[in-house]
C-alpha cells in the first residue's frame, strides 16, 4: 500500500496501531491523502474501515462510495481500491481474518464494498437483550427510524421499543412534561468543531447545558457523553464525573446527578468512542440505517440513550 499526498492540499498522517493476537487495530486521523492499496493474492482478509468523522471517497471495482460521518465499510485484501480522503478524516480499521469472519456471516465476500450506514438501533437492542424492559428511540430521520423499528421487530423486540420523529431538544421537553425519568443516559452526538479561548457550541455541551436533561435522570441514575477530544466542554451543574473510558482520541465520561450543586469545572473531552458489547445472536436479516439517532430504554429502573 502506498500513501500519495494530494496536490494543492494540506497533508497529514497520525496513525496509532495496536497489534493483538488474530487482530490489528489502527485509529488516527488523515488529510489531504489519497491511500492507494494493491491486490495482495497472499492475505485473503478483511478490513473494516470505520468513518467516524469527515469524507472519504473509496474507489473498486469501477465504481465509487462515499463515506460520511459514522458510516463503515468492509473491504477486502485481495482487491485493488483507493481512498480519497481531502479533508481531516477520524477513522478507525480494523484488521480481520477471514478465518475467524467467514463462520459468523454468510456469504462474506457480498459483504464487501457494501455501505454500513450508522443509525441502526443497535445500542438499544443491546440494552433489551441485557434486560430492559422497554426503549424509547427518538430519530430525527423518518427513513431510518423505520430501520430502527425493522431492527426491532426483527430482533423480536418490536412490540417494546418505541421510536419517535423528530429532534432530541424538544423530545427532551416533553418527556419531562409527561414525568419521565430514567436510570441510565447515554448521548454520542455529532462531533463538535475545535474550540480556543471560546466556549464549545457542539451537541455536547448543547446537552450539557440543557436545563431538561438532568430532569429525566433518577436519583442514583448515570449519564454517559462521548466527545471529541478537539471540543473542549465545559461541565457545569449538576453534573459530576465518575468514570472515563479513553481509546486513542476519543473518550466515554459517565456522570451522575448532584443533590447540591458545584462550581464550574472547564475539561477537554477525548473523541468519541465506540464501547464494545459482546453482541447479542440478532438475526441476520437486520438491515442498516444511517443518521443521528437519540435512544431511551427502561429496565426496571429506567434508562435513557441519546446518541
Amino acid at each position: 500500500m502506498s500513501f500519495v499526498p494530494m496536490p494543492d492540499l494540506v497533508g497529514g498522517i497520525n496513525f496509532t496501531i495496536r497489534k493483538l493476537p488474530g487482530l490489528g487495530l489502527l485509529s488516527g486521523t488523515v488529510e489531504g491523502i489519497r491511500h492507494e492499496h494493491t491486490r495482495e493474492d497472499t492475505n485473503n482478509d478483511f478490513s473494516f474501515h470505520l468513518n467516524l468523522s469527515g469524507l472519504s471517497i473509496v474507489a473498486a471495482r469501477g465504481s465509487e462510495a462515499t463515506l460520511r460521518d459514522g458510516d463503515a465499510m468492509l473491504l477486502s485484501d485481495t482487491e485493488s481500491r483507493t481512498i480519497t480522503r481531502p479533508g481531516p478524516v477520524h477513522h478507525r480499521v480494523i484488521r480481520l481474518p477471514r478465518a475467524s469472519l467467514a463462520p459468523l456471516v454468510r456469504n462474506i465476500d457480498d459483504a464487501v464494498l457494501r455501505g454500513i450506514p450508522r443509525g441502526t438501533g443497535a445500542l438499544s437492542l443491546e440494552c433489551l437483550s441485557r434486560g430492559a424492559a422497554s426503549v424509547l428511540c427518538i430519530e430525527k430521520s423518518h427513513r431510518h427510524a423505520e430501520f430502527i423499528r425493522s431492527n426491532a421487530a426483527a430482533a423480536g423486540y418490536g412490540s417494546i421499543l418505541e421510536t419517535r420523529t423528530q429532534d432530541v431538544f424538544p423530545a427532551m421537553k416533553q418527556l419531562v412534561e409527561s414525568g419521565r425519568q430514567f436510570d441510565l443516559i447515554l448521548a454520542d452526538p455529532p462531533y463538535g468543531e475545535k474550540n480556543v479561548n471560546r466556549r464549545s457550541t457542539s451537541f455536547a455541551q448543547q446537552l450539557l447545558d440543557d436545563p431538561s436533561l438532568p430532569k429525566l435522570l433518577a436519583v442514583g441514575g448515570r449519564f454517559m457523553i462521548g466527545h471529541t477530544k478537539r471540543d473542549t466542554l465545559e461541565l457545569v451543574a449538576p453534573w459530576i464525573e465518575m468514570k472515563m473510558l479513553k481509546h486513542g482520541d476519543t473518550v466515554m465520561r459517565f456522570f451522575e446527578k448532584s443533590r447540591s450543586g458545584f462550581s464550574k469545572v472547564a475539561m477537554r473531552f477525548v473523541r468519541r468512542s465506540t464501547i464494545s458489547f459482546p453482541l447479542p445472536s440478532l438475526p441476520g436479516s437486520l438491515k442498516s440505517g444511517g443518521s443521528e439517532s437519540w435512544f431511551a430504554c427502561q429496565r426496571g429502573a429506567m434508562i435513557f440513550l441519546l446518541i
